[in-house]
């Protein structure tokens, strides 16, 4: 069986991931680390969500991909989105299966995932257990690139440092995340992950939520 060729999938987005020009940058880049110019990328979401005959359905599409590209730019969907509350749960999946970009999908359940207190608890204080996702379904140079590393960690210490410190932002999980920053178990899972988590997570958050306001004001 033969996986779908990329312009199959999640079509109204691709150009986000792979432009059409070759010589283009890839404006999913704009996002990875919410600066300055990641209002070209949202804008480009807003297009891309306006022409998009299923939303939801590529949202998911993205989401199911073993890439971490599609996953970023599947975020930034759900938190530009007025009505992204029944695909809150994909985002968790790819969280849980040890996604690349796990900070940034961290910071926007933060913001916009209304069981987000819940689904983080539930994952913080068990380690942030993950959950293997077999590439066996695609061509062997495809999958070479999805299964790295060949040692699958039981536990991701980078989504447990992005989610304990995005908890750490909010009055209403600052409190049990407080108690479990520095537990013992947790703090071995996190290791060398931590700083790093921690940075992207919290940096992504602080950014988009400044960028939400300036958004707000500049409309009155």
């Amino acid at each position: 069986m033969f996986p779908k060729p990329l312009m199959t999938i999640y079509p109204s987005f691709r150009f986000l991931i792979k432009p059409d020009v070759g010589d283009q940058i890839p404006q999913y880049l704009t996002l990875l680390h919410m600066e300055h110019d990641a209002i070209l990328g949202m804008q480009q979401v807003w297009l891309a969500i306006e022409r998009s005959p299923d939303v939801a359905g590529e949202v998911r599409e993205m989401f199911a991909q073993h890439d971490w590209r599609p996953h970023l730019v599947a975020a930034v969907t759900l938190l530009t989105l007025p009505n992204s509350q029944s695909m809150w749960g994909d985002l968790w999946s790819a969280l849980d299966a040890n996604s690349w970009a796990c900070p940034q999908l961290a910071a926007a359940a933060s913001i916009g995932d209304p069981d987000f207190a819940a689904n983080a608890r539930r994952r913080t204080e068990q380690g942030c257990p993950t959950t293997y996702r077999s590439a066996g379904h695609l061509e062997w140079i495809q999958r070479y690139g999805a299964e790295k590393p060949t040692v699958f960690p039981k536990y991701s210490g980078k989504a447990l440092a992005a989610l304990i410190s995005v908890c750490l932002e909010r009055s209403d999980t600052s409190e049990w995340a407080n108690k479990l920053k520095d537990r013992e178990d947790l703090t071995a899972i996190m290791g060398h992950e931590r700083v790093l988590g921690t940075n992207i997570a919290v940096s992504w958050r602080r950014s988009w939520l400044a960028m939400a306001i300036g958004a707000c004001l500049c409309m009155f």
